[in-house]
This record gives C-alpha cells, sequence and structure tokens, in this order.
C-alpha cells in the first residue's frame, strides 16, 4: 500500500495485476509495449471464452484447413463472401469499448491477424476497466523501458516521442515472449517449417505440414480460453505416436 507501482505488458495477466495495485498503490502504471485487442465478457449476451473454444466458430471466422474434405471445402468457399462481411463489421463493433480507454492500449494489428498468428488475447469486463482508468492515480504508457536510473524506470514513450522517467517502488513483469524457433534448425529445415514467413506452418499447432518426421512442437501457441493447452496437445500427439490417430499426410 502506498507503493508506485508500474505493470509491465499487455495481456489478461498484466490487466490483472494492474486492477490489484489500483486498490491499493499511490500510483500505479502500466507500460505498454505493443498493445494486444481485449475483448468483453460477453458478446451479444453469450460468454466469449465459450464461444472462442467451439470449433464451429473458428469454422465461422477462419478459411478451411487444407485438410478439409471435399464438401468442408465446399462450404468454406461458399461462406467466404459472409466471412468478408464478417470481419469488416465485427472487429470495429469491438474496437468501440477502446475509445473509452488510454490511447497507448489501441492495438497496432488487426484483431483477424493476432488471432491468426497465435498471439494472445485478453477478455476483461470492460466496465470495470473504464472505471479503473478514470482514477488519477492509475495511466498507461506505450513504449518499451530503456533503463532503470536510480528509484526511476526510464521509458520511451512512443506517443509522446520523449522519453519518460517513472519515479517507481515495485515493478512487476507480465509480459509475454517473441519466440525465436529459428535458431534451433538449418536453413533447410527453416524455409520447409516457415515456407510464408509467417511462423511454423503447423497442422493442429503440433505438427510441421511440411514432411518433416520425428518433429513436434508443444505447448508454442496457448489457447485463449484454456490454459492446459499443452497438456491436451500432449495427450493428441501421444494418440498420433502409438498410431491410435492419424494425422492428414504432408503438405505437397
Amino acid at each position: 500500500a502506498g507503493r508506485r507501482v508500474v505493470v509491465v505488458g499487455a495481456g489478461k495477466s498484466a490487466l490483472d495485476c494492474l486492477a490489484a495495485a489500483a486498490k491499493h498503490a499511490e500510483v500505479a502504471t502500466l507500460v505498454v509495449r505493443t498493445p494486444v485487442w481485449i475483448l468483453p465478457q460477453k458478446f451479444l449476451g453469450i460468454p466469449l471464452r465459450f464461444l472462442a473454444s467451439t470449433r464451429w466458430f473458428a469454422d465461422l471466422v477462419f478459411p478451411p484447413y487444407y485438410d478439409a474434405g471435399w464438401f468442408r471445402l465446399f462450404l468454406g468457399y461458399v461462406w467466404m463472401p459472409f466471412q468478408a462481411l464478417l470481419w469488416l463489421f465485427f472487429p470495429p463493433i469491438l474496437w468501440l469499448h477502446f475509445a473509452f480507454l488510454p490511447r497507448a492500449m489501441w492495438p497496432t494489428k488487426g484483431l483477424r491477424w493476432q488471432l491468426w498468428h497465435g498471439h494472445s488475447l485478453s477478455i476483461c469486463n470492460i466496465a470495470a476497466m473504464r472505471a479503473m482508468f478514470r482514477q488519477p492515480h492509475v495511466s498507461c504508457v506505450r513504449g518499451p523501458i530503456s533503463r532503470f536510473d536510480g528509484e526511476d524506470l526510464i521509458v520511451d514513450d512512443y506517443l509522446k516521442g520523449c522519453q519518460r522517467r517513472l519515479p517507481v517502488d515495485v515493478v512487476i513483469f507480465a509480459t509475454g515472449y517473441r519466440e525465436v524457433w529459428s535458431a534451433l534448425f538449418d536453413e533447410k529445415t527453416r524455409r520447409e517449417l516457415d515456407p510464408n514467413g509467417e511462423g511454423p506452418d503447423l497442422y493442429r499447432q503440433i505438427l510441421p505440414t511440411a514432411d518433416l518426421p520425428g518433429l513436434a512442437f508443444v505447448g508454442r501457441v496457448l489457447s485463449t480460453s484454456d490454459i492446459v493447452s499443452s497438456f491436451v496437445q500432449a495427450q493428441w500427439l501421444a494418440h498420433v505416436v502409438a498410431g491410435s490417430l492419424r494425422p492428414p499426410p504432408p503438405r505437397p
């Protein structure tokens, strides 16, 4: 209580830490380098965590996967114009609540890009967040940490184009991470794993779609609604290794 707290991060953990700090700290500041989409707990009265964990929701918002059968591919291509309209109207509706949040928290990437590339989302109580940032001792700064200088934290403020000095007693790091998986493989394997330069092309985010036997990824991408994703992935992979599940053949 009574301390100056800085929380570093943009995900759900960072927002939870900031909410706790806002109740007791003298000053609570959120430092965000790359803002992420913050979604409401409910959309059209339906809990969003239930929507995000269903297979039909993925079929609704994403194109069919390469191994889909002919009927599913047909339905996917028929649905594509409606899917384009959905992505045209859906993000702006969700964007409305950002008008009541600090500009430093406005996301810099589109919602579809963020979902497609497996980046985290935050599902929060939007009304509580608005009320929290209306308090005079709570603020947000967008930019990376430059250095510590005594009891101050120096942050490169992207929006103001200058360095800011934040007096601080406690710093909480609730950040994500940037993977450097490509350093593990030779150039030929990297090209086969990542033919489009957008990260490994994986079936169910586990097995390479290229012909790379003996290679699998577990825990690389986590679900937005279930923290036991790695356990489920490990169980699925165990069935594949045991021969009780057969994944689709490698892409040509």
